[in-house]
């Protein structure tokens, strides 16, 4: 387990650290029995053993070396080494439980942190309501008055301001806190006409606590105040004291964040104005914590906020020469927003922020510590959060492999046992005819189509099958059996097995059978476009069975008696945007699986998403119903490669969280890609070896963390083609594509192209429950792909209202509609 960088620590055995001339101190050594550490910066100090020899104290120093460099500390009246000679520590850190004695803390890519799962944390407010705000959190290796963790934070109960006043806290881990024997929370009492907020805890180089926090209130010299107490123990406080104030038409800063800067030797302050529209964050310097402080300038970032939205609360420290800060930012009337690391060279002047935010979902003020892990530097982080119940969570942020370092660990897994395991039913088809030699049917064609009765340079069995071209100009053609021998179509189906050059031409496929008359009963099987690179319920060339059941009719002329069908035709249409070629092997008759005779509908869920796991139980709980989750390995914490792509990276829900909904709620577990850069390339762009490490480590994922949709994939911005899809079923056995509204037979007609019509807000819920009605009436299945859920102002192709994805389960519920997950579907439950 790693330690928060906080107070100086014993020296570890096998130093030497003593000290020559007569056992004073040399400039640039520090004894903790004199001062103590900065816990802003420093892990554990090297403290200083002074020798007794006489025969080195018989001499006396001169004047010219004491407070010079190379020469010795003086003390001042109170005994202590002045702040200006004490060393610079702030950049030698080190960790008890690992074997690093003087380790360099440096931080290089803020992009490369990521927060894992967090855990509520409990406050015992003196209002006895638990709610706090503003934390501020100090960590004390070898303990500071007893405890190794001491913060500061406010009560804000029902967001009432006059108990927002600042109190102390110890804990035994950081997460569960008290009141400190002694102390009388709050330390200060709400002032007239006014309130407290915004609480920073530090510790000054003299060892001391310090507690600054802001005070709005007609007290003192002015409206806008920064106020400052201190405390020896921990326990007893001195009175506040203003350190800063300005009438607030002037000037407004909240949420202050102060350190000692050991290299200039002053104190820096950083607080957000307010009057200023948008939000900036200032910078102040002094010689004293007590000031007077100097504005020094407006701090700058190198990335712009979002639309609307400026800083709101910080937090901030010195961490060896580099400065570390966490934001809250939000828009102008709102007090929630995303968290943002940042970083800073300079001494807090200007700072590099990271590109994605390390927490999002309504924060308030959050708070930081850097530690040291046995794999390397975390951050921890109090994070506030907004809502009808005001919470501070703990997590740890950690850094996640470059993308090369990710891509790299899946080439070099094993593959083994990888494939898949579970498969989609397959019904057993009796031809009626493969279109061999002499098979008796027909092939017709419309505004010039080109027919031929057989093709022996094309075919997928024996020796050929049969082909024609349409005119391109909306022209059909057609495929038409001789007058059969009647056929018992009841509890049957008709399936048929086709290719076609170019699916963006083709306009539908149309299924006829009946008694004397082709086109006595009919079923339209409409075909999807594949433009933007979007696959379609057909792909160029390759074969592809369709099934339709016999009773399953659009379609009917005159008396249905499927116990006497003599003829069978198949339509197709092309779009008249150029000739389409089509190629039929066979068609013959099977017995579908009738498990849902109301039709059934599945919600499916790409991207790993938060909302999902937020919203997706509300909403199917009511029915114990349960979802297919398409999972992105790279964007959920506790996944091995979790965050590998900062360019692309967004936050999923945990794997932990995954596992939840999977032994808890029923849902399943499948894949959508392993590395988010993948993803945004598409499956159908990646070469055959790219395809296959994205594809195994994904498949290699999800078997190891032993999830039950481990089989099933959905493809990635719906890019797929004839290669891909054959690397593909070396690891699943179903794979699910959007392009459309197009709700198959319970039969997966597609297996690796199932179809699925995306859910969005910009789409009136009226059209899918026109959707429910079809798939209802013909017993077909419905698939739902879902993405983004949000509680309300959702539009664009991915996001759906929270209260629209409910209306449109609710319907399909209300008229008896099941909804199953793939596997149930593929299983009859």
């Amino acid at each position: 387990m790693g330690k928060d960088i906080g107070d100086c620590e014993e020296p570890g055995a096998g130093h030497d650290y003593s000290v020559k001339r007569r056992g004073l101190l040399r400039f640039g050594t520090l004894v903790t029995a004199l001062s103590g550490a900065s816990v802003i910066s420093v892990v554990a100090a090297n403290s200083a053993q002074a020798t007794s020899d006489p025969a080195a104290t018989s001499s006396y120093i001169p004047a010219s070396e004491k407070g010079a460099p190379l020469g010795v500390a003086t003390l001042d009246e109170n005994a202590k080494i002045p702040i200006a000679q004490l060393p610079d520590l702030t950049a030698t850190v080190a960790t008890a439980g690992i074997n690093r004695t003087g380790v360099e803390l440096r931080i290089t890519d803020l992009n490369r942190f990521r927060l894992g799962p967090t855990t509520p944390t409990t406050w015992t407010t003196p209002d006895g309501t638990g709610v706090a705000v503003h934390p501020s959190v100090r960590f004390f290796p070898n303990g500071f008055n007893g405890y190794q963790w001491w913060a500061a934070s406010t009560p804000y109960f029902n967001s009432n301001n006059q108990v927002e006043n600042p109190c102390i806290y110890v804990s035994e881990d950081g997460t569960n806190w008290v009141t400190p024997p002694g102390v009388a929370n709050p330390l200060v009492q709400t002032p007239p006409n006014g309130y407290n907020s915004d609480t920073h805890l530090i510790q000054s180089p003299d060892g001391k606590l310090l507690l600054f926090y802001r005070d709005y209130s007609s007290t003192g010299t002015a409206a806008e105040k920064i106020a400052l107490m201190e405390s020896v123990d921990g326990i007893t406080w001195t009175t506040p004291k203003e350190v800063m104030g300005y009438p607030d038409s002037v000037k407004r800063i909240m949420s202050p964040a102060v350190w000692w800067d050991g290299s200039n030797k002053n104190w820096v302050m950083v607080g957000v104005e307010i009057l200023n529209q948008p939000r900036i964050i200032q910078r102040f310097t002094a010689s004293s914590p007590y000031g007077p402080w100097t504005y020094d300038r407006d701090v700058t970032f190198d990335l712009a906020w979002g639309s609307g939205r400026s800083p709101w609360h910080i937090d901030a420290m010195m961490i060896g020469t580099q400065v570390l800060m966490v934001i809250q930012d939000a828009t102008l009337n709102s007090g929630g927003g995303d968290v943002y690391l940042a970083l800073s060279e300079d001494g807090g002047k200007t700072f590099k922020r990271a590109t994605n935010a390390i927490a999002t979902q309504n924060r308030y003020r959050s708070c930081v510590l850097p530690k040291l892990t046995e794999a390397g530097l975390a951050l921890d982080l109090w994070l506030g959060t907004v809502g009808g119940t005001w919470t501070i969570n703990r997590g740890t942020a950690t850094v996640v492999p470059t993308v090369a370092a990710a891509t790299q660990s899946v080439t070099t897994q094993s593959l083994a046992g990888v494939g898949p395991t579970t498969f989609p039913p397959q019904p057993v088809v009796t031809p009626l005819t493969t279109f061999q030699n002499g098979n008796g049917w027909g092939v017709a064609s419309t505004a010039g189509g080109t027919n031929f009765a057989a093709d022996t340079a094309d075919f997928l069995i024996g020796t050929q099958s049969v082909r024609a071209v349409t005119s391109g100009s909306g022209g059909t053609v057609e495929v038409i059996s001789p007058t059969l021998p009647q056929l018992n179509l009841t509890g049957k189906g008709l399936a048929f097995q086709l290719k076609v050059d170019n699916p963006d031409r083709l306009a539908n496929i149309i299924l006829y059978w009946g008694q004397n008359n082709y086109a006595s009963f009919n079923t339209s099987i409409q075909a999807q476009s594949q433009g933007d690179g979007v696959s379609a319920v057909l792909l160029p060339n390759d074969w592809t069975w369709f099934y339709v059941p016999a009773n399953d009719i659009s379609n009917a002329t005159g008396t249905v008696n499927l116990s006497a069908i003599t003829n069978v035709k198949i339509r197709v249409t092309d779009k008249n945007s150029g000739p389409l070629t089509v190629n039929v092997q066979q068609i013959g008759t099977y017995t579908p699986k009738n498990a849902y005779p109301s039709g059934v509908i599945s919600v499916t869920c790409d991207d790993s998403l938060l909302s999902q796991y937020t919203y997706l139980p509300q909403i199917l709980g009511k029915y114990g119903a349960a979802a297919t989750m398409l999972l992105i390995t790279d964007q959920m914490p506790g996944s091995p490669v979790f965050g590998s792509n900062p360019a692309t990276y967004v936050q999923g829900f945990s794997v932990d969280q995954a596992h939840e909904l999977e032994d808890k709620q029923g849902y399943e577990m499948g894949g959508h890609a392993y590395l988010t850069a993948n993803h945004n390339r598409g499956m159908a762009n990646l070469t055959a070896q790219e395809l296959a490490d994205e594809l195994g480590g994904l498949k290699s994922w999800l078997r190891t963390e032993g999830f039950k949709g481990a089989d099933y994939f959905a493809w990635p911005i719906g890019s797929n083609n004839v290669a891909a899809t054959k690397i593909c079923r070396k690891f699943f056995s179903w794979a699910r594509h959007t392009g459309g509204f197009y709700a198959p037979a319970q039969f997966p007609t597609q297996p690796m192209r199932h179809q699925a019509v995306t859910v969005t807000s910009d789409i009136p819920v009226a059209t899918f429950q026109g959707y429910i009605d079809f798939a209802k009436a013909h017993g077909r299945h419905l698939t739902l792909m879902v993405h983004q859920i949000v509680v309300s102002g959702a539009s664009g192709p991915t996001n759906v209202n929270k209260a629209d994805l409910a209306a449109i389960l609710d319907y399909a519920n209300s008229v008896g509609m099941p909804i199953r997950t793939i596997g149930q579907v593929m299983r009859g439950e």
